[in-house]
């Protein structure tokens, strides 16, 4: 029963990691690599293009929102509320605001995968 068990949360650890990682690529390369963020000066973007940044950002906060193990639960949790709020300062224009909360939740990630990276599950 208890090997089922610890299988499972194994492979939810793993695929947690799997998420945090894709968010922390998103943040750094992804999103980041926008026009917008590259340039402070950039202004305004055309609603279609602004639409699809506001999608992208509640597509992290979703995918955080997935995490399920305990260890990384807490500040996916944290972090979701912190994207969220990038995703009011991407609608609202303030796009270098935005930037700098998504190096902020990276730097977290990045120190929560490495926090808990290689440690054995406790069966």
């Amino acid at each position: 029963k208890f090997e089922a068990m610890k299988a499972g949360l194994i492979n939810q650890r793993g695929k947690d990691r799997s998420i945090l990682g894709r968010v922390r690529q998103e943040l750094t390369t992804g999103l980041a690599s926008h026009t917008v963020f590259k340039h402070p000066d950039t202004k305004t973007l055309p609603l279609w293009e602004k639409g699809i940044l506001i999608g992208k950002v509640g597509t992290l906060a979703y995918q955080l929102g997935l995490i399920r193990v305990k260890c990384y639960k807490t500040v996916a949790t944290d972090v979701t509320e912190k994207i969220k709020s990038a995703q009011k300062m991407v609608k609202e224009g303030e796009y270098q605001k935005a930037k700098a909360i998504f190096g902020e939740v990276a730097t977290t990630i990045s120190e929560i995968l490495g926090q808990f990276g290689d440690k054995p599950v406790a069966a």
